[in-house]
């Protein structure tokens, strides 16, 4: 899996380092791997990219903000800025290494012209999947450090992109924040409790998931459980059941919201909410099967879980099941409703397995 995929991340010195005891600015990842829906993680392709419409007329990158960050991320399958345009190129020899450490000289040289010289003590590689071939990096010849997680845009990426770590860390949060409210709040009904949950907690849990959802059963169940410790708030519910606990306060189980946030990105992407095509993750159904809607996809073939588990294909399953009626609604929020309606009766359970 990804055993080509390396990421490079970057720190851009503020304006005035130089003159000042001032700290870095945030690290902010560059990937040089664009993931392609459709293919397996073991033939993944490491993919340098560029957006040409962030070009200016003279043909140098977008201008960095006041806070020296450049490089912004999408999801998974994502467009990143590099110093000039490069063929996708696989990063499993010598030539390819090659042509991505002139890359990485070439940024070098564009944040020198421009004065934000990067902090090559602080920028990192993030070398993705067991049969990475591990290659060194150098900028101004100091040897890039690599590391096995990296902590971007509010998310622990790890080698082996299982997110156990930003499980982890999403849950102890969470877990913090309800802390606060129990001891700040004397009397937590079935009516204060969603709101206060809804507002607070939940977000943590459910930051990113499009991209790092939890697949392992044991992080599946330690997100679960914050939301179960939730609804024990409740004095008068607490003797019952969690699912039951869940109907009268008409929270959701957590798996459920996972699968309805995919539903909606997946509206999205078919109806143009986002900035983003189908064709980027998916292939059109090519049977003849007039059953269901006409905006089936293919489900890619994947041979390990977290390729299984990946956006592009995780959601073909459950989108290609959904009624006309449902994909053919016309906005989001009466797609949400009509979802909701025909997804009622898996709403508030806990799956046996995932």
């Amino acid at each position: 899996m990804f055993a080509d995929d390396t990421k490079l991340y970057r720190n851009v010195s503020k304006r005035h380092d130089r003159d000042s005891h001032s700290e870095d600015a945030e690290v902010v990842g560059l990937a040089v791997a664009q993931q392609r829906a459709g293919r397996d993680h073991s033939t993944e392709h490491t993919q340098l990219s560029i957006d040409e419409q962030s070009r200016n007329t003279s043909g140098a990158l977008p201008e960095v903000d006041e806070e020296g960050e450049v490089a912004v991320s999408h999801f998974r399958d994502v467009r990143y800025h590099s110093a000039r345009p490069s063929s996708p190129q696989q990063v499993r020899d010598t030539t390819a290494a090659t042509t991505l450490q002139g890359d990485i000289d070439a940024l070098v040289t564009w944040s020198d012209r421009w004065q934000l010289p990067f902090n090559e003590g602080k920028c990192k590689i993030l070398h993705l999947g067991n049969n990475n071939p591990r290659i060194k990096y150098t900028m101004r010849e100091v040897d890039l450090e690599a590391v096995e997680t990296e902590h971007d845009l509010g998310v622990h990426i790890d080698s082996l992109l299982k997110f156990r770590k930003q499980a982890t860390t999403a849950a102890a949060k969470a877990n913090q924040i309800l802390a606060v409210i129990r001891r700040s709040f004397e009397l937590i009904d079935e009516f204060t409790l969603p709101l206060l949950y809804k507002t607070l907690v939940r977000p943590h849990l459910e930051y990113g998931n499009l991209a790092w959802g939890p697949f392992n059963r044991a992080d599946q169940l330690l997100i679960e459980k914050v939301q179960r410790r939730a609804t024990r708030l409740v004095a008068s519910i607490r003797h019952l059941p969690y699912e039951e606990r869940l109907r009268v306060l008409k929270l959701p189980s957590l798996f459920y919201r996972r699968r309805r946030g995919d539903m909606i990105q997946m509206y999205q992407l078919f109806h143009g909410g986002v900035d983003l095509s189908p064709e980027d993750f998916f292939a059109a159904a090519t049977d003849n099967r007039t059953r269901g809607h006409s905006m089936k996809v293919q489900k890619p073939r994947a041979e390990t879980r977290p390729r299984r588990q990946s956006f592009s294909v995780r959601v073909v399953n459950d989108w290609n099941s959904l009624p006309p009626t449902v994909v053919g609604a016309a906005s989001v929020d009466q797609f949400k409703s009509r979802l909701d309606a025909h997804w009622a009766n898996i709403r508030y359970l806990i799956p046996d397995r995932s």
